[in-house]
């Protein structure tokens, strides 16, 4: 048995199979953890999702911002842009049923290996969060989108953060979801810049990496996994903090690592 995080695959079907069977993926002994952002960009979100739901006792994941705009548009609550490659899922006999699931899937995985602990988010989280309530604004998140999918969806894709607060932490509902599926570049009092793409170097002014802070919830020798960031080519310079998204949708790789020893694998982009 071993454990495998991927990370964002964005509709690179023919790679995700790749990477399974270089990692001798067995879906009765193995798991697979998914940094989020399965679709869109790449040429086969149908195929990924449905990959996905068919295994999904063996295969657990997070929910991207990709994922999330899937669904928004899926409850008409916002539409394609010219970028997104998300027709064959939109059209597909199983769409209600892929998109009831997705909608039930959690923003926030804590990840028990052994002695080892793994905190597993798609982009990031701020400097003072703690693990629990890291846990207790996923479970929030996740029972207001399975309550009112398209009130809560309208909430997170709302041009200003003006809904009521998610928890007794400040935040509301959307700037919660914009950090734990949107953020790169935050400064000390975590502020964040939502438009920032490049690469960790390029960060100009007050700005930092998120994981460049001292993070709250390090504390107890735990590791953090994330996706997201494909600029930083899977590199983060920090001990115990993985970044995993290695562009495979901009013609670079698709990477896993396996828990149980830290060991990478990659294909590269099929073209």
């Amino acid at each position: 048995m071993a454990n495998y995080v991927i990370g964002d695959i964005q509709g690179c079907f023919d790679e995700y199979s790749q990477l399974l069977n270089k990692i001798k993926f067995n879906s009765k002994k193995d798991f697979v953890w998914l940094t989020g952002d399965l679709i869109n960009r790449g040429p086969s979100s149908l195929s990924v999702l449905r990959h996905v739901y068919l295994n999904r006792s063996s295969i657990k994941i997070v929910l991207g911002n990709h994922d999330l705009h899937f669904l928004a548009v899926y409850h008409g609550v916002r539409k394609l842009n010219k970028f997104d490659t998300l027709n064959d899922l939109l059209n597909s006999q199983d769409i209600d049923i892929l998109a009831r699931w997705l909608t039930k899937q959690p923003l926030v995985r804590n990840i028990r290996v052994g002695k080892k602990e793994f905190i597993m988010v798609h982009a990031g989280f701020p400097k003072s969060a703690s693990k629990k309530l890291l846990i207790e604004v996923s479970r929030e998140i996740k029972k207001a989108l399975k309550k009112n999918p398209k009130k809560t969806l309208k909430m997170i894709f709302a041009r200003k953060s003006n809904n009521k607060k998610l928890l007794k932490d400040k935040k509301s509902l959307k700037d919660w979801v914009d950090w734990l599926t949107r953020v790169r570049a935050v400064d000390e009092n975590e502020v964040m810049d939502l438009n920032f793409k490049g690469k960790k170097s390029e960060l100009k002014h007050k700005f930092k990496a998120w994981f460049s802070y001292d993070l709250k919830i390090m504390k107890k020798h735990r590791s953090i996994i994330f996706g997201h960031w494909a600029a930083l080519e899977g590199k983060t310079n920090i001990e115990r903090i993985h970044a995993l998204d290695t562009g495979c949708v901009w013609n670079k790789k698709l990477t896993a690592m396996r828990l149980e020893d830290g060991r990478k694998f990659s294909v590269n982009k099929i073209n």
